[in-house]
């Protein structure tokens, strides 16, 4: 496995306090390891593995990332899920296990991905600026001013000036933070 690619994401257990799996991206592609009881290796298999093992041949892989039995990734400015399909977390418009990667949606303006730890909650950061939430909507978690869970991406407001994004991870609120990178202003002059 070819290790200390320009790339560098990695999602351990450690990052994630509930994730049992691990998954890196390095310019041979993506490798995991880890639980897979659900698929969330992405493998095509439920077997458990101790060693690293490749997702697929591709190696345009952009980021990964792990959530409670679930693993996202973008590749190209597109967006797969895998794994435990519970609460829509998955965004397949439904709550079926995945044991291959598997494409949300057909969009190719998707940047950056995160999933919660404990809310089993999933937003994404799109090139444009929003931000789109799905999965458990416990505590408000999608940002849609309910506690409806959502089974395919829903947009968080209509603003378009984000610039970083991650899904909450607090048991108690399931809440998510947001980074503005110019919002804008109000001078008074008309």
């Amino acid at each position: 496995m070819p290790i200390g690619s320009d790339k560098g994401f990695i999602v351990k257990p450690g990052f994630n306090p509930l994730a049992t799996q691990t998954s890196e991206v390095t310019a041979g592609g993506l490798w995991t390891w880890g639980q897979n009881s659900s698929g969330e290796l992405g493998v095509g298999n439920t077997t458990y593995y101790s060693s690293p093992v490749q997702v697929g041949a591709l190696t345009t892989w952009d980021q990964a990332v792990a959530g409670l039995l679930t693993t996202l990734a973008i590749k190209e400015n597109t967006l797969w899920a895998w794994g435990n399909g519970g609460s829509g977390r998955l965004g397949q418009g439904n709550t079926t296990d995945y044991s291959s990667p598997v494409q949300v949606g057909a969009l190719t303006n998707w940047l950056k991905v995160s999933a919660s730890a404990y809310g089993n909650s999933v937003g994404c950061l799109k090139t444009d600026g929003t931000i789109w939430m799905w999965g458990n909507g416990y505590g408000g978690a999608l940002g849609q001013g309910n506690t409806t869970s959502m089974s395919s991406p829903v947009q968080v407001g209509s603003e378009t000036y984000w610039s970083d994004f991650n899904a909450g991870s607090n048991p108690a609120t399931g809440g998510s933070l947001a980074q503005v990178v110019s919002a804008p202003t109000c001078t008074g002059e008309e």
